[in-house]
């Protein structure tokens, strides 16, 4: 690589962000200042002037450099490190696009173009708190551009290098790594996007709070960042829901959340939003809770920066699918949490014992009452998760064994948190601002309770036990038709006030979703020999073969028959440089989900066996065959002859509707393959069964068949996980209303935010 070449290269990519560093500087400081003259209009005038010139040149070089970055990739410059990592000549144009996010250099720089756009709007619509909510904003994307200018700072890297605008060495290759398979479908072109709009407008409420510390002005901060943090509630709900739903459809992992550490670290500043949100209203109306809403504006935000932390240093790279490897970012990320962090709790601290406190006592009948409740609550669970994604840190403080907390604890610690969010989110939609007595409060929710009530009667009829799901399925149901009462209510009077309603009825429903989906979800491990049915769920299942789907992926065609109901189902395998993936197939019912995920494809060399946990049945040549259990009266595990163990199995086989039980054994001995003893039907002696391997970690068992009359011929035989999903479309209609709530409820705060600021206007007119 020539000199001159180097020189271009610089002068296109670090140095454009040198400038756009100096000047997010230079805005941050020219912002304080004006923030600072407010009270002398011409250098007040001066300053603003400044900033804003300073901020837009920090626009023009993170859009150059956006550009810049969008066109190597387009133009499939694979001399770059970035470009030859992420991206490929086979990709099309909207993956192609999405590789521009799909690193941290990339995402960093989708992070700064949002909070340019942020910036935009609110040196248009912030008025009197434009300086000081811009100070924190442009401060904020000085940060952001300093990790670009510091990951691994020295220009020329080998192919290894991660500087986004670093040169490989050597010859230029002629194709890219491409994108990762995973991420080769449509929610990738969306859902990060998204995500990131949520994490990055957090900084608009917390800006905003700062500003209220700064200037003492406790009260008028919440009609302006009211929008704000119910948009950042939105949008960072819908990204998570995004991610679930992407999981589930596309990735074949057989669920929406699997409390990962990267899922959860998106999850805490949404919860602690929401709580926000909560908390806004209480002060809205009477004044109340002004510390616990600054601190809670604060701690959003600063939880994004951790859950950044977290994520881009390399602390969860061994407990988590999600995280990003290392670029030596570890302490700029670290110094960008804890300035932040510091900054607001610092503020609040010095400002505590200024902030005057509203003393009044809330009726236990009154909404004010039941949305602090609701808050905490929130809050509980947010310290819960920010409690599990930080033992990989506590662990390594402490030079212990990096640890990672299974998804049962984060299901049992949150479960009586959640019955708590159903039983408030009922009755607090229920109490209006004025309070009421018992009595009326009574009236209020017998309809509701009494329809909970029969609800979950009918559930346990039809089979729920478990005392906690019995619990939540009642505050949940609770919370639906008390919130689905005051739903008509709105809609009858003022339908633009039906935001919160409708959102706490999604709320309910996703909840009764997660109980049928997760807690009440079947899955089988189910082999599928080529031409042969087998049946599961009530189902008939036929594997036909392999079909090109396009795109160089193979598709499993199966024949579903279920009932009346034909169908074919096309779970999707395939092979890349990277990985083998996997994209299940989902058939929706009325009230359930028929998922069929592929595992792998074998060639069996005796198309008569089959792989059965306890309790599971397949057809083998018209024979049902069931591994019912092991009889340990019978087997010898230890202390035998020789030290021999003998396992006694039993199979209950049926055929004709006619059903009889052998007991095939299994034996092993130490130095010696295992053997295996057949077990002969008395019903036709010429048939008998064994057991040819047993997997004492799954709890599976080989079982092989003699004397059926098919050839023993290697057979091409396809695994698959079939699962049960029921009332999972609950759960996402849920999410949809939630998501149309917030939308109602953005739209009438903003058009109160107008309306208050013309009358501000007219008064000062006036006056």
């Amino acid at each position: 690589m020539s000199s001159e070449a180097v020189f271009f290269e610089f002068i296109t990519g670090k140095f454009v962000t040198i400038v756009g560093f100096t000047a997010a500087l230079c805005a941050t400081y020219a912002f304080f200042r004006a923030a600072q003259s407010d009270e002398h209009q011409q250098l007040y005038d001066e300053w603003l002037s400044l900033a804003r010139k300073s901020f837009f040149v920090m626009v023009g070089a993170i859009v150059v450099n956006g550009l810049h970055l969008l066109y190597l990739i387009l133009t499939h410059q694979f001399k770059y490190n970035y470009v030859k990592h992420y991206s490929s000549t086979d990709l099309n144009i909207f993956y192609l696009i999405s590789t521009f996010y799909a690193g941290q250099e990339g995402s960093f720089m989708l992070w700064m173009f949002y909070g340019c756009l942020f910036g935009f709007f609110l040196m248009k619509t912030a008025k009197e708190y434009e300086a000081p909510v811009m100070t924190v904003l442009s401060l904020s994307q000085a940060f952001l551009l300093s990790m670009i200018l510091g990951i691994e700072v020295p220009f020329l890297k080998d192919g290894l290098g991660s500087d986004v605008f670093a040169l490989t060495m050597g010859p230029v290759p002629k194709e890219g790594d491409g994108l990762n398979p995973l991420l080769q479908n449509p929610w990738m072109v969306i859902h990060p996007p998204t995500l990131f709009v949520g994490f990055s407008s957090l900084i608009i409420p917390f800006s905003y709070a700062i500003a209220a510390m700064w200037k003492n002005k406790y009260d008028d901060w919440i009609r302006p960042a009211m929008p704000w943090v119910l948009f950042s509630a939105a949008t960072l709900g819908i990204g998570i829901m995004m991610g679930g739903y992407w999981a589930y459809k596309v990735l074949g992992w057989g669920g929406y959340w699997g409390w990962d550490p990267v899922e959860n670290s998106s999850l805490v500043p949404w919860l602690l939003i929401v709580a926000l949100i909560h908390t806004m209203i209480v002060q809205k109306k009477n004044g109340a809770l002004k510390k616990t809403n600054l601190l809670l504006a604060v701690l959003a935000f600063s939880m994004v920066l951790y859950s950044s932390f977290l994520t881009r240093s390399g602390v969860l790279a061994d407990t988590s699918v999600h995280s990003f490897t290392d670029l030596g970012l570890y302490n700029q990320l670290l110094a960008f949490t804890l300035t932040f962090l510091g900054l607001g709790v610092g503020l609040l601290v010095v400002r505590f014992k200024s902030i005057k406190v509203v003393s009044r006592e809330e009726s236990l009948y009154s909404r004010e009452f039941f949305l602090l409740c609701g808050a905490v609550v929130l809050m509980l669970i947010a310290g819960v998760v920010v409690a599990g994604i930080s033992t990989p840190i506590v662990d390594s403080m402490l030079n212990r064994q990096i640890t990672k907390l299974e998804p049962d604890f984060y299901n049992q610690v949150t479960l009586p948190l959640a019955v708590l969010i159903g039983f408030l989110s009922a009755v607090g939609q229920s109490i209006w601002w004025t309070k009421i007595d018992k009595e009326n409060l009574i009236k209020a929710l017998w309809l509701p309770l009494t329809l909970a009530l029969v609800f979950t009667t009918i559930l346990m009829l039809a089979g729920m036990k478990d005392v906690s799901m019995i619990l939540l399925a009642l505050t949940a149901s609770f919370s639906l038709f008390a919130n689905g009462q005051v739903l008509l209510k709105v809609l009858k009077g003022n339908p633009k006030y039906a935001g919160g309603s409708l959102t706490h009825v999604g709320l309910a429903l996703m909840l009764l979703g997660i109980i049928g989906s997760a807690k009440y979800d079947e899955s089988q491990h189910i082999e599928l020999p080529k031409g042969k049915t087998v049946q599961a769920f009530g189902k008939q299942m036929t594997y036909k073969g392999m079909q090109d789907v396009g795109d160089g992926k193979s598709g499993f065609k199966i024949q579903v028959v279920d009932g009346n109901k034909s169908y074919i189902a096309m779970p999707v395998m395939y092979e890349t440089k990277r990985m083998t993936v996997q994209n299940p197939d989902v058939a929706h019912y009325l009230t359930k989900d028929f998922y069929i995920a592929p595992v792998n494809l074998m060639v069996k060399d005796n198309p008569n066996q089959l792989i059965l946990k306890k309790g599971e049945s397949q057809m083998l040549e018209g024979y049902a065959v069931k591994f019912v259990n092991f009889n340990m009266e019978k087997s010898i595990l230890g202390g035998g002859v020789d030290g021999k163990i003998k396992v006694v199995t039993i199979l209950e086989i049926t055929k004709d509707g006619k059903s009889e039980t052998i007991e095939p054994i299994y034996n092993i001995e130490a130095g010696s393959e295992p053997t295996i003893e057949y077990a002969a039907l008395q019903s036709a002696p010429s048939v008998s069964f064994a057991i040819t391997r047993i997997d004492a970690s799954s709890g599976r068992v080989m079982v092989e068949a003699k004397g059926l009359g098919a050839e023993v011929q290697p057979q091409e035989t396809l695994i698959i996980e079939a699962s049960i999903k029921p009332y999972i479309n609950v759960l996402w209609l849920g999410t949809y209303l939630v998501a149309f709530g917030f939308a109602i409820s953005i739209y009438r705060r903003w058009q109160e935010r107008k309306l208050k600021s013309r009358t501000k206007s007219a008064e000062l007119v006036e006056v």
